[in-house]
């Protein structure tokens, strides 16, 4: 079998301001038929009251974060079409949000 790195799919480390009331990509990435991506972990760079960071694989909310931190899968996760975290801003202020996912990816 052979591992690649994440990067051959995209960004695997963003931040991005979201604006009051905005939900938003941080970190969108998008796996190739014949390809799987294995999340190690995410890591959540900032917290803010009335925010929150959402984990969708293959289209599916698999968790939502109100904290920073670094959460670890072990197993790891395995996506077959696409990974996204996104920042939804309930505040009233535009917000600085990012994330960073460690992880490689195999061919089938």
């Amino acid at each position: 079998m052979n591992f690649y790195p994440i990067t051959i799919l995209g960004k695997n480390e963003n931040s991005v301001n979201v604006k009051p009331g905005e939900v938003k990509d941080i970190i969108r990435i998008k796996v190739p038929k014949g390809y799987l991506l294995f999340v190690y972990s995410i890591e959540i760079d900032k917290w803010y009251p009335n925010a929150r960071y959402e984990v969708w694989m293959d289209g599916e909310l698999v968790y939502s974060y109100n904290r920073e931190g670094r959460f670890n899968y072990d197993p790891p996760y395995v996506v077959k079409k696409e990974l996204r975290i996104v920042g939804v801003n309930d505040s009233s202020e535009e917000l600085p949000m990012g994330a960073f996912v460690d992880g490689v990816v195999m061919r089938r």
